[in-house]
């Protein structure tokens, strides 16, 4: 027997690399009515071939989003992860319950529905089916969807009218630690915050654009003080956070995480951010 959840909109979870983004997915799946799904960059990426302007209108995207989800869906239900082994989290780093196949009926489905002309229709369906069919599995009534959907939010907001975008931020020098030290990250701290200020902004353009649909929280807010910080930001999805009573704790995260640039970052790159990122290191609180 599912539980209600309240919860009856889109919630797509998105931030710059390395704010947090899956350990709040992860901490909102506790809620028994609320099933996380994540790591789907798949609906970013088939978004784009949907939608590319670029692209004749006489010329069939199938062959394309086939070979994108066949190669994302090739090891479902285990996806591959190269999260930090100091990286604990309850569902795992991919939590992700449509099988393979799946998968790939939908991808005909949607192929088929484009070739009808309805192409945001069909790529709303997509979607919806997928993340409908993992939160069935997982005996639950709603979803909370993670990728890197910060840079695509007018499209996403197209397609999901009813959407809410929640932003997690994180101290952009912390974020810029972190990105320098994975081998795909930024070589440069100045980088690293030249792309953390573009996602921030994307992200600060869309809560301009449509406030009722942005809900804002801090990754500092969300270590230091996570029951508040999560139970207040359940309500705001309108769901009621007195469900989580009960539920098991996860493993405490390091709150070592918060402000290790005041060590570990050389002063040239510190004065960097200040010159550079004082107007946004006052509006989130960084100053």
């Amino acid at each position: 027997m599912t539980v209600a959840s309240g919860l009856d909109r889109p919630v797509f979870i998105s931030g710059c690399g390395r704010s947090g983004t899956t350990r709040l997915v992860d901490l909102l799946g506790l809620h028994p009515g609320i099933s996380p799904v994540y790591e789907t960059d798949f609906v970013r990426i088939v978004a784009g071939i949907v939608f590319d302007p670029r692209r004749d209108p006489r010329q069939d995207p199938g062959t394309a989003i086939r070979e994108v989800m066949t190669g994302w869906s090739r090891d479902l239900p285990f996806r591959p992860d190269a999260k930090h082994e100091g990286e604990q989290y309850v569902h795992g780093p991919h939590h992700i319950l449509f099988t393979r196949e799946e998968a790939l009926a939908e991808t005909e489905r949607l192929i088929q529905s484009l070739g009808r002309g309805d192409r945001e229709g069909a790529m709303r369906r997509f979607v919806m089916a997928l993340f409908a069919r993992h939160a069935e599995r997982d005996g639950k009534p709603a979803w909370v969807s993670k990728a890197r959907y910060v840079l695509m939010l007018p499209l996403l907001h197209w397609l999901f009218a009813d959407m809410v975008f929640v932003h997690i931020v994180r101290d952009p020098r912390d974020v810029a630690l972190s990105l320098l030290a994975r081998p795909w990250g930024h070589k440069t701290a100045e980088g690293a915050g030249h792309y953390w200020r573009h996602c921030v902004q994307a992200a600060l353009a869309f809560a301009e654009r449509h406030p009722r649909s942005y809900v804002e929280i801090r990754f500092e807010d969300l270590i230091a003080r996570p029951d508040s910080t999560l139970g207040g930001l359940i309500a705001r999805l309108g769901c009621d956070p007195g469900m989580m009573a009960g539920v098991p704790a996860p493993p405490p995260a390091d709150a070592s995480r918060i402000g290790r640039w005041r060590q570990k970052m050389p002063p040239a790159d510190q004065a960097f951010f200040r010159a550079e990122m004082a107007p946004l290191l006052d509006r989130f609180g960084y100053t």
